[in-house]
């Protein structure tokens, strides 16, 4: 389960990753003696269609608790869930995508030290999910290779571009981390903080204006 808001008494609107169908919204009725419905729980479910993309929950059991998050690491696990939500589309099939969401929570839970690079890979495999990468190998305007003593600057729809002008207002990277960044080499704090510049505008290209909420919670954490 991604994300719920209450609907009626005991119920819940709640966007679910399921195996099958994707990203799914259903009703959940949750009764006195039921398990919790709860974020970052893999359930085993039984729907049922209603309207449009709308399902019912008719029976639920709880599998296992992914990962029990505090601290920096549950905003974390919150982040990657909206942005399921907000970018994924509605009963979008892909066989893998359960796979990759359990293994990312996994890494969560393990991986406080290199949190950083758990969010930059997860939001590069996003972008991928998506089908709207780029190549990090070559520029789109002049087809030749990166080069690790230029700058280029990055469109979110066509890659990147040797014909850096400033005044667009979009990021500028030296090839050299470009390289690195499409090998998922982050073993550098530079590297790092390029790459959240990057995939932070690129979402949010994506998200056409949609807030993420989640990133709030950062904020208040670092006051």
């Amino acid at each position: 389960m991604l994300h719920s808001r209450a609907y009626r008494e005991g119920s819940y609107i709640c966007q679910l990753l399921t195996e099958f169908d994707g990203r799914l919204t259903a009703i959940v009725r949750v009764g006195r003696n039921s398990a919790k419905f709860e974020p970052f729980n893999l359930y085993t479910i039984k729907l049922s269609q209603g309207r449009a993309d709308l399902f019912f929950v008719d029976k639920y059991e709880l599998d296992s608790q992914l990962a029990i998050l505090t601290g920096k690491l549950l905003y974390s696990g919150l982040y990657i869930n909206e942005l399921l939500v907000k970018l994924l589309q509605q009963t979008l099939h892909s066989e893998l995508i359960l796979s990759w969401y359990i293994q990312v929570i996994y890494q969560l839970k393990l991986s406080d030290i290199e949190l950083e690079s758990v969010l930059r890979n997860f939001e590069l495999d996003l972008i991928d999910e998506l089908g709207v990468s780029v190549d990090f190998d070559t520029c789109f305007d002049a087809f030749e290779p990166i080069q690790a003593d230029m700058q280029y600057q990055f469109y979110p729809e066509q890659g990147w571009s040797s014909k850096v002008a400033p005044w667009l207002n979009l990021p500028i990277f030296p090839g050299d981390i470009i390289t690195k960044i499409g090998e998922r080499d982050f073993s550098e704090v530079e590297i790092l903080k390029s790459a959240k510049l990057l995939t932070r505008r690129w979402l949010d290209h994506l998200l056409a204006g949609k807030p993420i909420k989640s990133r709030e919670l950062f904020k208040r954490m670092n006051r």
